[in-house]
């Protein structure tokens, strides 16, 4: 009979659990989302540019969603890749279930001071490739996945 030292139990006990990790099935979800870009609320005609006078509609739409407590999360990054507005939505589903979520954002005037000494109305910062992302987070394991990419212009 080999004996072990107790660093070597050790280590194999945790090449077995990681062994054993790898084999178990890992939870997969089929569900699909697509999103559009709008400018308005009846979300008529999609489009990818905008005028900063505008509010920006995103609509996500996701069908086969697994039985679980979901948030979908979205960022909007203006053109210098800083984070301009953060919201999410929580909601329940069941196996199979398909959902429509919207979004908006709308830039805010600079105040009479501001626009009086510069002569414009929104920010430089404002004009140019904006990006939207989102999320969907299964809230029962924290499991993120990236689920939209859109980028738009705003002039």
């Amino acid at each position: 009979m080999i004996k072990q030292n107790p660093t070597t139990k050790r280590y194999l006990i945790i090449v077995n659990v990681i062994l054993l990790m790898m084999a178990l099935p890992r939870l997969s979800y089929s569900f699909q989302c697509t999103s559009q870009l709008y400018d308005n609320l009846a979300l008529t005609d999609p489009k990818e540019t905008f005028s900063v006078r505008e509010k920006v509609y995103i609509k996500i739409a996701c069908n086969e969603l697994p039985q679980t407590d979901l948030n979908i999360s979205v960022s909007w990054y203006n053109p210098l890749g800083e984070l301009f507005r953060s919201d999410s939505q929580e909601f329940t589903t069941k196996q199979g279930d398909s959902r429509m979520i919207y979004f908006w954002i709308r830039l805010l005037k600079k105040g009479p001071l501001s626009s009086a000494y510069t002569d414009k109305l929104y920010s430089d910062k404002s004009y140019g490739q904006w990006k939207v992302e989102s999320y969907i987070t299964d809230k029962t394991n924290n499991d993120t996945t990236k689920i939209v990419s859109k980028q738009f212009t705003l002039q």
